[in-house]
């Protein structure tokens, strides 16, 4: 059974009712601590349980959500954002950060307003941190003076953050939820994020009611501060010949309960071979770019399109007369190729029309590469495209139904084959 509270007391409670801690082992007398918990809930919680009526409530006097930025950060819930090692998330986030710090729109979202804003990494030390920081400072053009009394920064690697600990099969909030709180209050910070959720309890991560129980720590942080609480988190390994699935909350790493528990939710991945296929990008440049995508939104639509970025490399300026300064990492927003760029609805018009004629002795273009290929209309006429922007356009006329596929009777082969054919109700307007 898991059993959470709110008091960081529960330490001392379960030491004194048969908790031995030492430097071999740890046991602990299950049946004392949970009725210590059970008497130290209904301590907390003095209002009798009761059905509460709806009553005459009116739209017009409920308060709005309060989205901090875009749809994915809200004040008063928990966010995700989940992603693969090495997929930029912790750039992700501080680029939020010092978006929201800065009040500058850096890669997408507008911030609502400037705040004060808190990261606290469990993996990188405060130097590193620092770089990145100023690394994305440089790139956007923000001085430091615009954010140096509005971004909290912090690493484990000084001070460790741990919200939950597990005590036998209990659950329990540690000192650090109180403090965080406080702290939280105190700097009247709108955005907490933890980078990864991970490290940040004890717990059994692939234990449901667990980890439900460590995200009600961050829930609570939430509600009794109303900021916003972004927890980074990593996916599980995909099986073999799989990719991770763009924009699935099932795909995070551990037990299934940070799906439910969150109200927004975005998955960051690298850019496949296919993708950099379609858009053109040579495979061995496909990791320097990114997609995000919805993976949760219970409070608002979910975006219709995923919000690419392009990594870049920043050089800081720390280096002496023998050795460079570092080369960073940051990320910039991109957008895709788009294949019809400078085809005009007359020129499609052409394209088509040709494609329509075939070739001489009555055979027509085949979907299919080769050498009655459709795309070599566009390969080899007057616009001389590469033959991945021809392969898009010919698929996106397929599938929007201005070219399809029947069969016909090849007067060179004698055969009967599949060719393309025009679709003159679908054919391109200016309109």
């Amino acid at each position: 059974e898991v059993k959470t509270i709110g008091a960081g007391s529960i330490f001392h409670i379960a030491q004194q009712n048969g908790f031995v801690l030492d430097s071999h082992s740890v046991k602990v007398t299950q049946d004392v601590a949970v009725a210590k918990v059970e008497k130290e809930y209904k301590e907390l919680n003095q209002d009798e349980l009761k059905a509460t009526p709806f009553g005459n409530v009116q739209a017009s006097k409920i308060a709005r959500r309060s989205f901090l930025y875009g749809t994915h950060l809200i004040e008063k819930y928990v966010s995700a954002t989940i992603a693969q090692g090495g997929g930029s998330k912790t750039t992700v986030l501080l680029t939020d950060a010092i978006a929201l710090a800065s009040n500058k729109t850096l890669i997408g979202n507008a911030p609502k307003y400037q705040c004060n804003v808190w990261h606290y990494n469990l993996e990188d030390p405060i130097d590193e941190l620092q770089r990145r920081v100023i690394a994305i400072c440089q790139r956007y053009d923000v001085p430091v003076s615009d954010i140096k009394d509005r971004l909290f920064l912090d690493s484990a690697r000084t001070r460790k953050l741990v919200v939950a600990e597990k005590v036998g099969n209990i659950v329990v909030a540690t000192p650090d939820v109180d403090a965080v709180i406080n702290e939280i209050k105190k700097h009247d910070i709108k955005l907490f994020s933890v980078d990864p959720f991970v490290k940040a309890h004890h717990a059994d991560e692939n234990d449901n009611k667990q980890i439900d129980a460590v995200l009600d720590q961050f829930a609570r942080i939430a509600n009794e501060t109303g900021c916003a609480v972004e927890l980074a988190h990593h996916v599980r390994k995909p099986a073999t010949g799989q990719n991770t699935a763009h924009g699935d909350i099932n795909q995070a790493r551990g037990a299934s309960a940070i799906s439910g528990a969150v109200r927004a939710a975005r998955t960051i991945s690298v850019m496949t071979d296919k993708e950099a296929e379609a858009v053109g990008i040579p495979t061995d440049m496909k990791n320097w770019y990114i997609r995000i995508d919805d993976a949760k939104s219970n409070m608002s639509p979910p975006a219709s399109k995923a919000v690419w970025l392009q990594r870049e490399s920043i050089l800081l300026d720390n280096g002496d007369e023998f050795e460079p300064g570092d080369s960073v990492g940051v990320i910039a927003a991109w957008t895709p190729p788009d294949a019809f760029d400078g085809i005009s609805p007359e020129r499609a018009r052409d394209l088509l029309n040709a494609i329509e004629r075939g070739l001489k002795d009555g055979v027509r273009y085949s979907k299919n590469k080769g050498k009655r290929w459709g795309g070599n209309v566009l390969v080899d006429g007057v616009l001389e495209v590469d033959e991945n922007k021809a392969k898009i356009i010919i698929k996106t006329w397929i599938h929007s139904g201005v070219l399809f596929e029947d069969d016909y009777r090849n007067g060179d082969t004698r055969h009967d084959e599949k060719g393309l054919f025009v679709n003159y109700e679908k054919f391109p307007t200016n309109a």
